[in-house]
């Protein structure tokens, strides 16, 4: 059974740019209204986003590094249901310019693990980081890579690359698309296969470089200004119980001209 969804805005007014304001979700039917109302355990869900350098033109475009974290536990302190979907969507002062970046092919990265992958497509990294994940014994922290996937149709591909801990590695691919919305101009989706023998994602974080590319060629992969002195960003998760949480985070940032 699919549940309703509370959202809570974090605005990240006045703090610096290393530090991440977190949105705190959790499933509507799981808050307590009485202490007798006998309330089973939800599913709590916080995402962090943050970007570099805090001062922006506000007209023209410049790269920027993006970051971004999530936490995914019960409220009683159990395993989380398994995590199978998630959207993400960018400020509309923001862009993402694949261009003639080198693009290292799904069914390669398939075949090689995170230090093989880094080496034979280092020129196509755009940024790295960890999920962690939890089964019934122990939790887990498994490294993860993003590589351009091109642009197809008009889409903007990103391969996520996690190696697990046996001797196999998954290639999650990640789908950006413009929209055309009041807050936000581009939307990805990324449906996330089993990552472990009956493990749950318990919490991420990534980052995407600020210049990636060969060497001596560096360009900017994510874009942003600041003609209004806010960016933000949203994320929603979709679990495989049907739970579906959804989370903003608000940024400030200075107009620089």
């Amino acid at each position: 059974m699919r549940r309703w969804v509370v959202s809570i805005l974090v605005l990240g007014v006045g703090l610096s740019a290393a530090v991440l304001p977190h949105a705190i979700a959790t499933t509507e039917n799981g808050v307590c209204l009485r202490a007798t109302s006998g309330c089973g355990a939800r599913v709590e869900f916080t995402f962090g986003a943050g970007f570099t350098p805090h001062a922006l033109p506000e007209e023209k475009l410049v790269p920027i590094g993006l970051s971004f974290s999530g936490e995914v536990s019960m409220s009683d302190g159990s395993k989380p249901p398994a995590l199978r979907e998630v959207t993400i969507a960018f400020d509309r002062h923001g862009q993402f310019e694949a261009g003639d970046l080198p693009v290292c092919p799904k069914r390669q990265l398939a075949t090689l693990r995170t230090d093989g992958a880094r080496r034979m497509c280092h020129d196509s990294m755009l940024g790295t980081g960890t999920v962690r994940v939890e089964d019934d014994a122990s939790r887990s922290s498994l490294p993860l890579t993003l590589f351009n996937g091109g642009v197809h149709d008009g889409v903007t591909r990103i391969f996520i690359h996690v190696s697990t801990s046996g001797s196999t590695s998954l290639v999650i691919p990640l789908s950006l698309s413009t929209v055309n919305n009041r807050h936000y101009g581009w939307e990805g989706t990324a449906r996330i296969p089993p990552i472990e023998d009956d493990a749950s994602v318990v919490g991420f974080d990534l980052t995407i470089k600020r210049l990636v590319g060969r060497k001596g060629e560096k360009r900017g992969y994510a874009l942003a200004r600041c003609p209004s002195g806010l960016l933000q960003a949203r994320m929603t998760a979709t679990f495989i119980d049907g739970t579906k949480l959804q989370a903003i985070v608000a940024r400030a940032c200075t107009p620089a001209g």
